[in-house]
């Protein structure tokens, strides 16, 4: 597997024996496992495959773009992915679906969520940044704020949610980057620090504790970075061709 042509043939061939191996009970689709990424395989041939086509790297946006384009009234996405659950409510008013749910669970216990009342619960204005929330704060691709959990954050972002709107935006700016420093300012208790350097400071001389301080302001922004950049790409989860800007420019 030390080859990349080696990594390439692993999913290229899963994806042909799980079409070649499908129960004729079931529709199988593969897709993004081909040296083609545009390539769709499908075990039935009634099976419409031009809106499956796709440039997606993520399989958690491709969940959500494929969900996207059912025409059913109901649909069940089984995952236990937290990532997908974020992406799902965020592009949820975009699918055809009245009932979107996401089984999770074991096989002993499953369990659905109902993805079409969890949107019920959130404002418009959280709508818009509850994806960069999701990167800033820890997913699969960014790093947990040290010491604070999402239930800590999520307290802090229904009130201050605003600060997070542009990030995954094309138009983000330094000032998106400084008003997302503001609300990890927030989330240590030092509303009153314009960054996170000067946080440090007023928490050290508070509580004395290194290990309860943020991180530097230098740290923080290529976090940010990296945050803005996975927004980008769940963001844009609806559009089949991906545009995403270099990973290297962002954090």
């Amino acid at each position: 597997m030390a080859l990349s042509e080696n990594k390439a043939d692993l999913p290229r061939f899963l994806s042909e024996q799980l079409i070649t191996r499908a129960p004729e009970s079931k529709e199988i689709v593969t897709a993004g496992g081909f040296r083609d990424e545009l390539e769709v395989c499908f075990s039935t041939p009634t099976t419409p495959i031009l809106c499956l086509n796709a440039t997606h790297k993520e399989a958690d946006t491709r969940l959500a773009l494929h969900a996207m384009n059912v025409t059913d009234d109901a649909v069940v996405i089984s995952t236990r992915d937290t990532d997908v659950l974020i992406i799902l409510v965020s592009h949820f008013h975009r699918m055809h679906c009245k009932e979107l749910w996401m089984k999770v669970g074991t096989s002993k216990k499953q369990k659905y969520i109902p993805i079409h009342n969890v949107t019920c619960n959130l404002s418009t204005s959280c709508f818009q940044a509850l994806i960069p929330f999701h990167a800033l704060t820890g997913c699969d691709t960014t790093s947990y704020i040290s010491g604070h959990t999402k239930a800590s954050a999520w307290k802090v972002f229904k009130e201050h949610h605003a600060l997070l709107q542009n990030l995954g935006e094309d138009h983000c700016d330094e000032e998106s980057i400084k008003n997302a420093e503001k609300f990890i300012c927030y989330l240590y208790n030092a509303s009153n620090a314009s960054s996170v350097n000067e946080a440090q400071h007023l928490l050290f001389f508070k509580k004395g504790k290194r290990e309860t301080l943020p991180p530097t302001s230098d740290a923080l922004h290529h976090h940010i970075k990296r945050a803005h950049y996975q927004s980008i790409v769940w963001k844009k989860a609806h559009n089949p061709i991906q545009e995403l800007p270099s990973p290297s420019d962002w954090g």
